[in-house]
């Protein structure tokens, strides 16, 4: 009788995870060729260790707690979110002409209108009273500043800094803005043909905690002497993700999280450029009920909760494991 190595029937999860990579790789052909873009990313997440090394959002303990709930009284399509640690609430951008602040729960507590904008796509929490909102259309970053009672804003009044940096093709240009308070760094990601992630440097007048009032938001007109500079991972992202929606920088780990609508996944990089871990928004993963479609926003808050809003009108809350 032929003798079996010792463990001969064990599978390792290194290759349970390929084998499953396999799995989806063929029902992904067989239904459809749209779904072909699971099968590089897929092939990245079969090789990713089963517990990233060093710091890490351990994004595999993550589970939904509030699943695809519509915020009431908000008619247009989300497009970006960000959470404001003084207030404790998230502030999330709506299509071309508002921005609408909501509880951690999904709840409505005002809306904001805002003119002078063309296709506001994402905001960014700066500090103190100050946001920073992308207008794709205008290829424009705004700074806006929005207290408790603000009850309107006009872009064309806001200091703003036109990036045209970026080629793009129509409605396929600025879509990401997430900032890097430590380093005073603004992030800006280009959507698709071809995606792009740079970094600006030099903004340190128009940091959140500088500008107190207003007026003084008003004031800042005068050139600085800017940095931009293009980041890259060490694994292209542009292999697996085929298209950007969102950023979000991560303060204590120093990492970057890169949202993707097309391939519902978030995936997250170290500050050299590795890829850490790839979050499958995909229906059963993460407690999901359904697949995350369209998902166009990433934050999250201080007791590490993850926020994702999907279009037209779709709000996700997620815990990490030591919360439960």
């Amino acid at each position: 009788m032929l003798n079996r190595p010792q463990g001969f029937f064990t599978i390792r999860k290194k290759w349970l995870k390929v084998a499953v990579a396999a799995v989806l790789l063929s029902v992904a052909m067989a239904v459809s060729p749209f779904q072909l873009q699971w099968i590089p990313l897929a092939w990245y997440w079969a090789r990713l260790p089963a517990q990233p090394e060093g710091a890490s959002l351990r994004l595999a303990g993550y589970r939904v707690v509030i699943d695809a709930k519509v915020i009431e009284g908000i008619r247009g399509e989300l497009s970006g979110i960000t959470y404001n640690p003084q207030t404790d609430t998230l502030f999330v951008a709506v299509e071309r002409n508002e921005i609408a602040e909501i509880t951690t729960e999904g709840r409505l507590l005002r809306k904001i209108p805002v003119t002078g904008v063309g296709d506001s796509e994402d905001i960014v929490h700066v500090g103190g009273n100050v946001f920073a909102l992308v207008d794709e259309r205008a290829k424009q970053v705004y700074w806006l500043y929005l207290d408790s009672e603000t009850q309107a804003i006009d872009a064309a009044e806001a200091p703003g800094m036109a990036l045209d940096v970026l080629p793009s093709r129509r409605n396929k240009n600025l879509e990401a803005v997430t900032w890097d308070a430590q380093k005073q760094r603004l992030w800006i990601g280009k959507e698709k043909s071809p995606m792009r992630i740079i970094y600006i440097d030099g903004l340190t007048q128009w940091r959140g905690d500088a500008l107190a009032t207003r007026n003084e938001a008003r004031s800042i007109k005068q050139p600085m002497r800017l940095s931009i500079l293009e980041w890259k991972s060490r694994q292209d992202y542009g292999l697996f993700l085929r298209d950007l929606s969102a950023l979000f920088w991560h303060a204590p780990t120093r990492h970057l999280l890169l949202l993707s609508d097309e391939s519902a996944a978030l995936s997250e990089y170290s500050p050299e450029g590795e890829l850490v871990d790839i979050m499958l928004l995909w229906k059963g993963r993460h407690g999901l009920a359904r697949a995350i479609s369209q998902a166009e926003g990433v934050t999250m808050d201080g007791r590490g909760d993850l926020y994702i809003v999907s279009e037209p009108n779709l709000f996700y809350r997620f815990e990490p494991e030591a919360a439960r």
